[in-house]
């Protein structure tokens, strides 16, 4: 899914051998992502943000080892790509307040995030998730979005004291 990206990102992927299917705008993370959910006809899909460079080997290696371990999903470590000695993000845990924690997120590349660990959450930013997933439990809530969002419109707005 191309979400009406203005750089070279059709281009690139389509010499790359990806068959893109184009929206004109950006229509949200979440609607993009469900429309190629909806057509994607293979047992396993990537979700891969169009910002993120991957090793060459980084699909096949995900696949063997989701396929290993029978996983839902399988995701590896985001390096940041301005400092690739620190961590972008690995998996995401969830706080007992329920928000998000990017594992990882700021520290320094070492061995503790280069071992296999079951995890409970992968981030949609570079990961495979098995389609069956999505035909359980359904696709990504649009309104929500990638991030939790707050906004107070003039009727949900408490009323003037």
């Amino acid at each position: 899914m191309d979400n009406g990206s203005a750089d070279d990102s059709v281009a690139a992927s389509k010499r790359a051998g990806a068959e893109v299917i184009e929206l004109p705008v950006n229509t949200g993370f979440s609607h993009a992502v469900n429309l190629g959910i909806e057509q994607a006809s293979t047992k396993w899909i990537a979700i891969l943000n169009n910002d993120v460079s991957i090793e060459p080997k980084w699909l096949a290696e995900l696949l063997e080892k989701g396929e290993a371990a029978n996983a839902w999903f399988v995701t590896g470590k985001i390096l940041d790509a301005s400092a690739r000695n620190r961590i972008d993000g690995t998996f995401d845990a969830i706080c007992r307040g329920a928000c998000a924690w990017r594992c990882g997120s700021g520290r320094l590349d070492s061995q503790l995030w280069n071992q296999a660990r079951e995890i409970r959450f992968a981030p949609f930013t570079a990961a495979i998730f098995r389609k069956e997933l999505f035909e359980r439990v359904g696709t990504l809530d649009e309104p929500f979005e990638s991030y939790w969002k707050i906004s107070i419109s003039e009727s949900a707005a408490p009323p003037p004291v």
